[in-house]
């Protein structure tokens, strides 16, 4: 701007799909939960304490009910009741303390066999592949996400027969990857 010219501000938005529907829109409406919304019951455990309640509002808002824990310790507690039932683990692979994401896929497959999994981190998974961090097979969702992709992943990990995680003899296998915590242990 210049002194005595003012300024000049746009904003662009993007264009809407469809039409907004009319008031006193006589149509029918369909009841029940859209496509990438939900009943089920998800822990979220997230060290992270906004990544965590951001990630619970909006599972909440979707229509999920929903379980949170800040460390892996607190949702082994969780997992080691027999209620209530867990549809989706939703977990963070880079934690503090003895049970980092992979050791709690681990631990929560002992716990809840044919439970389903879905892992988040900030980190790309090549970066997790090249530190030995990545389980080719487990679904990946990278931070930042926005809901909608939230939305699409956790509908697609519950959805999937692949992401179910079963114990077979100590070793813990999706049937592509067998999984370890940290130092190899489970």
């Amino acid at each position: 701007s210049e002194p005595g010219h003012g300024t000049t501000v746009r904003i662009y938005l993007p264009r809407a799909a469809a039409e907004p529907d009319a008031v006193g829109d006589d149509r029918a409406t369909t009841t029940g939960p859209s496509p990438q919304e939900g009943t089920e019951t998800i822990l979220v455990v997230e060290d992270n304490e906004d990544m965590r309640k951001t990630a619970v509002a909006q599972l909440s808002s979707l229509g999920y009910r929903v379980i949170e824990a800040e460390n892996g310790a607190a949702a082994v507690a969780v997992l080691d009741q027999p209620e209530p039932h867990i549809d989706l683990l939703f977990t963070d692979v880079v934690m503090p303390g003895n049970l980092d994401g992979y050791a709690l896929v681990a631990r929560a497959a002992e716990l809840r066999p044919g439970i389903r999994v879905l892992l988040t981190s900030g980190f790309p998974g090549d970066t997790l592949s090249r530190n030995g961090k990545h389980a080719p097979g487990l679904r990946l969702l990278s931070k930042p996400y926005r809901k909608e992709e939230l939305a699409q992943a956790i509908r697609t990990a519950i959805g999937d027969q692949a992401g179910s995680l079963a114990v077979s003899g100590g070793t813990v296998s999706n049937g592509d990857v067998e999984l370890a915590g940290k130092n190899g242990k489970v």
